[in-house]
């Protein structure tokens, strides 16, 4: 058993010590020597005596158990297995490039068949190395906290059969390393407010103190000591094989709770969640049916097995024709297009309006269709099987950017020009930089970003000019009084100097041009998905022939961060016929697994669209309806959900979402008696009070309503009336839940903040 490991930062000099179980001081970096220094402690507390260095490459950071010593070789990228028995003259038995080739640290696993290394770079890993053969050392794994693509690991330790690693702006995080080779997430304590990429926050962490605490130390906030309950992952594992010949499927996508992970080449796939639960698994490969299997029961520190056989899927050819809502009439040069998990398909329409996409695999799929000059129609879970599809598009212009209906990108930057895409987040001093979604309000999940190659902050944003993106030309000439809406977004900071870049929205007429609005640095929406709203009538007179420009540039020799973004682009007109969303959203008939969600009717409505997915899930599942409720029966026990409807109306046009409906199914087995939270709203602090209905180690969670983690806190629930204290004072005015979790049961209360 180790007896210490400590680091010590300062001004460029980085100095780490290891006393390992027989007295002996190995000194990383020191004066002494290039890699390694061993000491005597035992021999001589005051002056240890120098009884062997390994000088080989530098070392960064070391283990050592009995005569092995495990070097973290940062600057080479790897690590190294020395046998040191003869600590005069130590020798090298096997060394193993780590995944992100900047060795930060390392650690053994208790059984000693399982090393962890950490590399200090943005969007590197946990990496696992089967050691238990060190001339065949075998990566099994990598884990990375789902706080997104850029942020930092710094030291892991191990404890147990749990690793505990420092993640800087990430907190401490605890993953389940029980099987090496499916590493899951099973608690965090977030210490820092920031998020991305920067070497701040979560530091180092301690987890052998004698009473169980664990100390985090974090440059910013201090020091925090936390008790985590070491609770083991719930983990799924199973085989992909194919119905008909029994082969085994690899790359098969299997995603649960959110994560994705793929089938190996013997078809095997191993994943796991932190909770206890039952869950819906979805497995898809090409060529096959895309299987949903609802009711998946999953325990916490135990495996269940799931094997899939998969049908391969007949291909076909899908026809269809698209037309005018409001006419009838064919539209032709539409464009169409099927996406599922394992493939995008599409075609444009001729001149009659037909399309014919040969090749489909039966699936189920998202569907998209549109033309310039017709508003964009996206469905969601389409069973298609070759029976021909009749498509009715409204007349109009609405643009989620789920195709490419026409719009230019132009500029003399060298980097950042506008491009239609996923967006991929980037982050700046805790600030998000290139947006990491699009607007929650539109369909699918694209949109126009300025440059959009992820990593650093830095490496694709707008740089040395200008950027511009230009609408197709759009017809107003007949419109009564029409309202142009888009959602924006902007970020200017960082460089030389204070940020002085601008993002300018501009409609022209064809004969003259009028500025919308000027974002500079310190805008109030900055760093955020900002909806616009112009009557065109107050900057000019609507003709035939309208364009949008939107276009921001980087000042010369100054090096600023720019980042602008465009979405949900609309054309209204005020004479229209208004369509309102529903409202009076309730759920009755709430079971543990099903709920019957209702809202009051929109008169002469040809339908309703539901979407609804669990609180924090990255993306919506729509159902339709001619009804003024809809049924779902797919839900899991002591689970939040959010929901929200809205309706084609009579005139064939479509209303905004309703505000999101939040509700919770009952537990499996409720834990609670009772629970009140107040003040609500509340500013700075509030109180739960509860009684439960069995003692034992819980949690208690502050979601954001995207479903992010605002605060963490591990409780042990008392068998009786107890009362939480919730320290509010980091958090936002806006919209939370407080979660807690007990064994097997879950509870969720909404709060309101009004501020800090």
């Amino acid at each position: 058993m180790q007896f210490g490991n400590h680091s010590f930062h300062a001004i460029g000099v980085v100095s780490r010590h290891f006393i390992d179980e027989n007295g002996i001081a190995y000194l990383c970096g020191s004066n002494g020597g290039l890699g390694t220094v061993m000491i005597d402690v035992d021999a001589n507390p005051t002056n240890p005596p120098i009884v062997g260095s390994y000088t080989l490459r530098y070392v960064h950071d070391l283990y050592v158990r009995g005569d092995t010593m495990w070097t973290a070789e940062i600057n080479n990228g790897i690590f190294s297995v020395v046998d040191v028995s003869n600590k005069a003259a130590p020798s090298v038995l096997a060394t193993q490039s780590t995944s992100s080739n900047f060795t930060h640290n390392i650690w053994l696993s208790d059984d000693g068949a399982t090393v962890f290394t950490t590399d200090e770079v943005s969007g590197a890993n946990v990496d696992a190395y089967d050691v238990s053969d060190l001339t065949d050392i075998t990566e099994v794994d990598r884990f990375r906290p789902p706080t997104g693509p850029s942020s930092i690991p710094h030291n892991a330790f191990v404890k147990d059969n749990f690793i505990l690693t420092a993640w800087y702006r990430d907190g401490l995080r605890i993953t389940d390393a029980t099987q090496p080779d499916n590493l899951i997430e099973v608690g965090f304590y977030d210490s820092s407010p920031l998020s991305g990429n920067g070497f701040n926050g979560a530091w180092g962490t301690y987890p052998y103190l004698p009473s169980g605490h664990v100390l985090i130390s974090d440059i910013e906030e201090g020091l925090f000591v936390v008790t985590p309950s070491y609770t083991g992952a719930a983990f799924l594992e199973g085989q992909v094989t194919d119905n008909s010949s029994g082969a085994p499927l690899f790359d098969a996508s299997i995603v649960l709770d959110g994560n994705t992970t793929a089938s190996d080449l013997f078809g095997q796939y191993a994943t796991g969640t932190a909770s206890s639960g039952t869950y819906t698994v979805t497995v898809a490969r090409a060529g096959y049916v895309t299987q949903n299997i609802p009711g998946v029961s999953l325990t916490a520190g135990s495996t269940t097995t799931l094997d899939v056989a998969l049908v391969p899927s007949t291909a076909f050819t899908q026809t269809g024709q698209v037309l005018d809502q409001a006419t009838g009439a064919a539209i032709p040069g539409a464009q169409v297009q099927f996406t599922s998990l394992t493939g995008t398909y599409g075609a444009t329409t001729d001149g009659s309006g037909n399309f014919s996409i040969p090749g489909l695999p039966g699936d189920v799929y998202d569907a998209v269709a549109g033309k310039w000059g017709y508003e964009e129609l996206y469905q969601t879970g389409l069973s298609l099987t070759g029976a021909p599809l009749t498509i009715n598009l409204d007349a109009g212009y609405a643009d989620d950017f789920n195709l490419d209906l026409g719009w230019i990108s132009s500029g003399t930057a060298s980097t950042g020009a506008w491009e239609r895409g996923e967006p991929i987040g980037t982050d700046f001093s805790g600030s998000t930089a290139n947006p990491d979604v699009d607007v929650a309000s539109d369909q699918g999940g694209l949109c126009y970003v300025t440059g959009n190659g992820g990593g650093a902050v830095g490496s694709d944003d707008v740089d040395a000019g200008t950027v511009l993106l230009t609408s197709p030309v759009f017809d107003l000439s007949s419109a009564t009084d029409p309202m142009l809406e888009y959602s924006r977004w902007w970020f200017n900071d960082g460089g030389s100097g204070a940020p002085n870049d601008s993002l300018v929205v501009e409609l022209s007429n064809g004969s003259t041009t009028a500025t919308l609005e000027v974002a500079v640095n310190g805008d109030p929406d900055e760093s955020s998905w900002a909806d616009r709203s112009f009557r065109v009538a107050d900057f000019l007179s609507p003709t035939a022939n309208m364009q949008l420009t939107i276009r921001t540039a980087d000042r010369p020799a100054t090096g600023h961060l720019v980042e602008a973004g465009l979405d949900a682009f609309r054309v209204l007109d005020a004479a229209a016929p208004v369509c309102n969303a529903p409202v009076n959203l309730q759920e009755i008939n709430l079971t543990m697994t099903s709920a019957r969600l209702t809202w009051d009717p929109i008169p002469g409505a040809f339908g309703y669209q539901v979407q609804g997915r669990p609180v924090g899930a990255g993306s919506f599942k729509k159902l339709n309806t001619t009804s003024t409720f809809r049924d779902v029966n797919v839900l899991s026990p002591g689970n939040t959900y959010e929901w929200q409807v809205r309706v084609r109306c009579a005139d064939g046009s479509i209303s905004p979402f309703s505000p999101l409906e939040i509700f919770s199914t009952p537990a499996m087995r409720e834990g609670l008696e009772s629970v009140s939270l107040f003040p609500n709203p509340a500013r700075g602090a509030a109180v739960v009070e509860l009684t439960s209905l069995r003692p034992g180690p819980g949690e208690y969670r502050i979601l954001s309503l995207d479903g992010k983690t605002m605060a963490y806190v591990p409780v042990s629930w008392t068998g009786g009336a107890q009362r939480l204290s919730l320290d509010l004072s980091r958090l936002q005015a806006g919209s939370y839940l407080v979660e807690l979790r007990g064994n097997a049961w879950s509870h969720a209360v909404p709060l309101q903040v009004v501020g800090p």
